[in-house]
């Protein structure tokens, strides 16, 4: 007697299964379904890119020469959430969703612990945007401040604002140096003396015109380019001849001599130099020598006795803020 299972019996299904060909249909129907049973499993998946800007390696707000109370904490949780608070600055709590926008995209850099070099950014952008409020410059509220789903974007741009407002408020000097280069690498036909002389004679003159009043340090400037008998000591007299500086802060660079430079800060609005004969290292010998004669007049001077640059700003209101790391 037959024993059925199902609409089959046991004979059918014996000889079913000796039959090897509906045995390997079998066995891939079976793998199918397991693959389709894998494929409803939901996966994670990342968040799409914000596109927004980044610092650099070299970032133009100094935050990592600013010394914190403690170093921002190595190890993380390995799923945290975005709302997790991961600092506090002052009033401002810091949130893992801040810190997963500033390493979205960012590329790994060697020997750097990019996790803390932007989580000490973040802190210093809220040092800025919380003393540009009391300084009058921003208003902060949650659309860009203290909330895990801030406007990241507009967060930025605040800092920035701020970072510009207090650089046009810092001392600062602006003006124009004239030079007239005599050894620029190359000697001309006149020699290392000749040529020496001849600039010097030329550069007196023009100095001498923009002390009394004849030529604006513009004018001098341009007489320079319009001089073809330059050519003879250094055939880039055109673009040597005149450069204008703006906006240089106590402690910045003007040139390339620091004693040049020095005088340049002594000097009152609407002042000229003296001629200065600057030395220069020719980068094929390797030598230094007296390459060039130059002399700067300042236009403009803003003095602020309590703001000297923006570094100095952001150290005053870094001592002001408590600073945690969780």
């Amino acid at each position: 007697m037959e024993e059925n299972i199902g609409n089959f019996s046991l004979a059918k299904i014996q000889s079913i299964l000796s039959n090897r060909k509906y045995l390997l249909i079998i066995v891939l129907i079976f793998v199918g379904s397991v693959f389709g049973l894998l494929s409803l499993i939901p996966s994670k998946k990342e968040p799409p890119a914000t596109g927004l800007p980044h610092p650099s390696i070299n970032p133009s707000i100094p935050f990592d020469n600013i010394s914190y109370p403690s170093k921002p904490p190595t190890t993380i949780s390995p799923f945290p959430k975005k709302d997790a608070i991961i600092a506090k600055v002052g009033e401002e709590n810091i949130y893992q969703s801040d810190l997963n926008i500033e390493m979205d995209g960012y590329p790994p850099v060697k020997n750097l612990d990019v996790r803390d070099f932007l989580l000490k950014k973040i802190v210093s952008d809220s040092i800025i945007l919380q003393g540009g409020q009391k300084d009058n410059i921003v208003k902060l509220d949650d659309g860009i401040f203290n909330n895990p789903n801030k406007d990241y974007k507009k967060r930025i741009q605040s800092v920035e604002q701020v970072k510009k407002a207090i650089e046009e408020q810092a001392e600062q000097i602006e003006g124009y140096v004239v030079s007239i280069w005599f050894y620029n690498d190359n000697l001309g036909s006149l020699g290392y003396d000749g040529g020496k002389k001849f600039a010097l004679d030329k550069i007196t003159k023009l100095h001498e015109d923009v002390k009394s009043g004849k030529l604006t340090v513009i004018q001098a400037g341009e007489a320079i380019k319009n001089d073809a008998s330059l050519a003879q000591i250094d055939v880039n007299y055109k673009g040597n001849a005149i450069f204008q500086f703006k906006n240089k802060k106590t402690g910045d660079s003007i040139t390339f001599d620091s004693d040049f430079d020095a005088a340049l800060w002594k000097l009152k609005e609407s002042e000229t130099s003296d001629v200065f004969a600057l030395k220069d290292k020719n980068y094929k010998t390797g030598i230094v020598n007296e390459a060039l004669y130059t002399f700067g007049q300042v236009d403009k001077i803003i003095v602020n006795p309590n703001l000297t640059n923006f570094n100095s700003w952001l150290e005053k209101y870094k001592k002001s803020y408590e600073i945690k790391y969780f």
